[in-house]
């Protein structure tokens, strides 16, 4: 089931032929990932933005909903996220934190659910300013939990991760046009998902030197493994740059990104979603279970189910695997995350990657 309600798109529909939108994509054409390549000013003012609680309440009572109970939850990079729970229902509040720039992400959260078969319920996203000065979306809570307390739990059982292998092939499966971020206005007008770079590798090659010098400078990689880096690379971007056929990418492939709701088994949270090589979405997940491995075989025995891996999956997977391995390293190191994957550490995991080249 998916909903969202008409008004949001009255009140915000004006943006998406303004200097706002025009601002934002010229913004995502220069990004990567949007928590590696924010800069370091932004992020600094951004730590000390926080949402008045009269701010929520105003939100949730023009759209009707009770404030029986608000908590904020697991603290989000960019994102100001809340529970609320009323007489009736449960939903999740997601308020953007980037004044500067108009969330039009959100969307994705409802857009892509309802063509992949995913199963969420948008209730409200408003990107107008015009109740409070943030961009927002409510989501309806299904019955259920996210991966990432059974991982914290280490009571993840592995059919699950099967399930969810399973489920990203699905989404694969739905191709479109061009390469990197999406045309969010063009998906809302005519239904196509258009990628906003022609190629694969205008995508993968973004920001890649900054990224290898802020890892560089702040002593988080040796000379020898930039050096190697910049050699494995710059010997792909023929490869890269002859990719015809895109898909449909979640983008951010992570436990906190799964949801379990009974039997089924939902991915969440598209903001980071684009048009490109599936094995990204498969490389950019198996970073994350660095150290258990069992993990990345349970996913990899779902995600074959319906087709076997291509031939040269394995050059993909690893050139993906270490374009990951970079910018989580930047990403953890700029937010003053510890310098640990589960198990194992950044530099064990970007030198088992560069060990396949």
């Amino acid at each position: 089931m998916q909903l969202i309600k008409s008004l949001a798109m009255k009140k915000s529909s004006d943006l998406f032929n303004s200097k706002h939108y025009e601002r934002f994509l010229a913004n995502q054409k220069q990004t990567y990932l949007e928590k590696a390549d924010i800069p370091l000013p932004t992020l600094r003012n951004l730590k000390s933005v926080e949402p008045k609680i009269h701010e929520i309440k105003k939100i949730l009572t023009s759209h009707e909903i009770g404030t029986l109970h608000i908590s904020k939850i697991h603290p989000s990079s960019l994102h100001s996220v809340y529970k609320i729970i009323d007489n009736k229902k449960t939903y999740i509040l997601r308020l953007n934190l980037l004044t500067k720039r108009r969330e039009f992400q959100f969307y994705l959260d409802s857009l892509i659910p309802g063509i992949s078969n995913n199963s969420q319920v948008m209730y409200h996203v408003d990107i107008s300013r015009k109740i409070v000065p943030y961009d927002f979306e409510i989501i309806e809570v299904l019955p259920g939990h996210t991966l990432y307390e059974p991982t914290k739990n280490k009571t993840l059982q592995l059919s699950t991760l099967e399930k969810a292998g399973e489920k990203l092939f699905t989404l694969h499966e739905i191709k479109g046009k061009g390469f990197g971020y999406i045309d969010v206005k063009s998906f809302i007008q005519t239904k196509k998902i258009i990628g906003i770079k022609k190629g694969w590798d205008e995508h993968i090659f973004t920001n890649f030197e900054k990224h290898l010098q802020y890892c560089l400078e702040n002593k988080l990689i040796s000379e020898g493994q930039a050096k190697k880096l910049e050699k494995v690379f710059a010997g792909k971007k023929g490869f890269l740059k002859h990719m015809k056929y895109s898909s449909l990418l979640h983008g951010d492939v992570s436990h906190p990104n799964m949801y379990l709701s009974g039997k089924n088994l939902l991915y969440i949270d598209f903001d980071d979603a684009l048009m490109g090589d599936p094995y990204y979405d498969v490389a950019f997940y198996a970073t994350g279970t660095f150290g258990n491995e069992e993990w990345l075989t349970a996913f990899l025995k779902g995600y074959t189910k319906l087709e076997k891996l291509s031939k040269d999956f394995e050059e993909r997977f690893w050139l993906y695997y270490l374009r990951t391995s970079l910018v989580k390293t930047l990403v953890r190191h700029k937010f003053g995350k510890k310098n640990k994957v589960i198990t194992g550490n950044f530099s064990g995991r970007l030198e088992y990657a560069l060990a396949k080249f």
